[in-house]
């Protein structure tokens, strides 16, 4: 329906519309008036594309003295904002994506009002003082302001990271595993920012922040996503001790909030969604190797962009990706996809789920301790089609949303340690249930708001939501989690080196020789409680290799046999301690009355 302007006369009791008759069909309208001349009437419309229509009437919206076409000025369709200068009716502001000042026939486009951030104008106010505007503005970053009617530098009063309004616009989070007072956030309009609590965030880029994801075991290197095609690129990789950005995607781009998610199969890869300019644009799903700089594309459905990703923990040659048909064309049918050969081929798993270009696929998730329990949400507002479970992976489906609000859903998540608890991160706050039960509130003190997504820290047991407007809460974790049950096993002689991080336990079976370390310093992350288990004949040898637990937790050496610190012998299990080693956090279960290098 097109935007119409009423004038109401509050003694009359009366309304009339005023739209001028030469006002285009338009998503957006605006209207300013200026006490010095009361009668004066400034409208403004925007319909689809980069136009705007302005319209000026003196007698109150009776008739138009005024209808020209002006440039959008980076104005989108989500809105703009008019105003007029108290003293002066012929000085306006206009605020969209950057502010104008026009006088008469004459427009400037206003200083950036933030370096970093979009400025996305929400509100304008104006005092006026000696002949000049104090100017207010409300924004995606806070209130900020100028008095010096719009020219010069702008004071930020409040924003990302400072006590006050809380009203940072978050698309997604991580919390370091290793260090869980360490965050990355992408925002709207505000960039990408990290931070360690009780500092100040440090902007990493501008613009629309996207997906970040911490390395694994780490607290200063990270992968990136934002919305611009400028270098370095849109997606990076950050390391923030030595302040050092390099692109993995430098001429394309890439969604601003795309999913990134961590390869189950190897702790150098990343998992990510990508697209190419071009008409049509293109996209795909990719592996990008850490370690090699390499992209590898997994899958592509040519104009079907990537919405979610989730890599099996327990057989992680099983990706799920989720799609959506980016153009006007009937509905897709393939909306799902699983890959069980680490994406060389793939198949559709979307018979029984109800998806449509209203009702999108918003998260996959899977369950820690069986890799055909699955888990999808939607993102529409169709009642009771919120999240489906498949518990064959994916050949069929059953209604799981029961209990839930009809709001989209945008996010899920099963923690490893507490793999029988789902919750769902929804457009009216946080749900959680058991597998077998229905949904329930689990806001616990958050107000009603668009969470966008969860996260789980393990070392502070606190559970953290990134909302759409509200910044980001924590919550005690009040469930049971015990240590992750994963197990990667060695059948046959093998070396582990390198900068690691270990969130599962390892096995060592028999006949096999697992060497941890090697030739040059090696440096271990281990998960409090995770363990090295040695069958009978199987034998661990630790070397340059420094092996510590996080969260001031433990991990623990399990030998199956009446095991020795020593020499290999074919029916017992071994663990021997070679040159240069460190081993801290180790538990000390009796089983070891003496550590000492051999």
């Amino acid at each position: 329906m097109p935007s119409e302007v009423y004038r109401l006369d509050v003694n009359l009791e009366s309304s009339k519309k005023i739209t001028p008759p030469k006002a285009p069909k338009s998503f957006n309208a605006d209207v300013a008036v200026c006490p010095e001349k009361p009668d004066r009437v400034y409208m403004i419309f925007n319909k689809p594309g980069s136009t705007f229509y302005f319209h000026v009437s003196e007698d109150r919206g009776e008739t138009f003295a005024m209808n020209r076409s002006i440039n959008a000025f980076g104005m989108g369709m989500a809105g703009f904002e008019i105003e007029v200068s108290p003293i002066q009716a012929d000085r306006i502001y206009f605020g969209g994506i950057s502010l104008h000042r026009m006088e008469g026939l004459t427009s400037k486009k206003l200083e950036k009002i933030q370096g970093t951030q979009h400025d996305d104008i929400r509100d304008i106010r104006i005092i006026s003082r000696a002949g000049v505007d104090q100017l207010i503005c409300g924004n995606d970053g806070g209130v900020s302001v100028n008095g010096q009617s719009g020219d010069g530098s702008w004071t930020h009063l409040v924003g990302v990271g400072l006590k006050g309004l809380n009203i940072s616009q978050y698309y997604d989070i991580d919390v370091s595993d290793w260090d869980p007072t360490v965050f990355v956030g992408g925002l709207q309009d505000n960039g990408t920012i990290a931070w360690k609590k009780g500092t100040r965030p440090q902007h990493l880029f501008g613009g629309d922040g996207g997906s970040c994801n911490f390395e694994p075991g780490s607290s200063s290197e990270l992968i990136a996503s934002y919305n611009s095609g400028a270098s370095p690129g849109a997606l990076v990789k950050i390391d923030l001790l030595k302040n050092k950005t390099s692109s993995i995607w430098n001429t394309s781009y890439g969604s601003s909030i795309a999913p990134i998610e961590q390869a189950e199969y190897d702790d150098n890869k990343v998992l990510y969604a990508y697209a190419k300019q071009g008409n049509p644009a293109k996209y795909g799903l990719y592996e990008y190797d850490l370690s090699t700089n390499e992209n590898r594309m997994l899958g592509s459905d040519g104009n079907k962009e990537v919405l979610a990703i989730a890599n099996a923990p327990n057989n992680p040659s099983t990706i799920y990706y989720a799609i959506y048909d980016v153009t006007y064309g009937p509905d897709p049918e393939g909306i799902l996809r699983r890959s069980d050969n680490m994406g060389k081929s793939w198949r559709d798993i979307s018979s029984g789920l109800n998806g449509s270009k209203d009702n999108k696929i918003s998260h996959i998730a899977i369950s820690p301790t069986n890799d055909y329990d699955v888990w999808v949400s939607y993102q529409g507002f169709r009642d009771g089609q919120k999240v489906y479970r498949s518990t064959d992976g994916g050949s069929n489906w059953v209604n799981a949303s029961n209990g839930l609000p009809n709001f989209p859903v945008n996010r899920l998540m099963i923690i490893p340690g507490s793999p029988e608890r789902i919750f769902a991160a929804t457009d009216y706050g946080i749900y959680t249930r058991t597998k077998e039960s229905n949904w329930t509130c689990f806001s616990n003190g958050l107000p009603p708001t668009m969470v966008t997504d969860l996260e789980y820290s393990r070392c502070s047991n606190k559970l953290y939501a990134a909302t759409f407007g509200r910044g980001i809460w924590e919550s005690e974790y009040p469930f049971d989690v015990k240590p992750s049950q994963k197990i990667v096993q060695y059948s046959s002689n093998d070396t582990l080196s390198g900068n690691q991080f270990w969130d599962y336990n390892i096995l060592v079976r028999k006949g096999a020789h697992l060497i941890i370390g090697g030739t040059s310093k090696s440096e271990i992350k281990v998960m409090p409680g995770q363990k090295i288990t040695v069958e009978n004949g199987g034998q661990v040898t630790f070397t340059n290799v420094d092996v510590a637990a996080s969260c001031g937790g433990s991990w623990e050496i399990e030998l199956l046999s009446s095991g020795f610190w020593g020499k290999s012998r074919s029916n017992k299990s071994v663990a021997v301690l070679g040159n240069q080693v460190k081993l801290l956090n180790l538990e000390n279960k009796g089983q070891f009355p003496l550590l000492k290098k051999l």
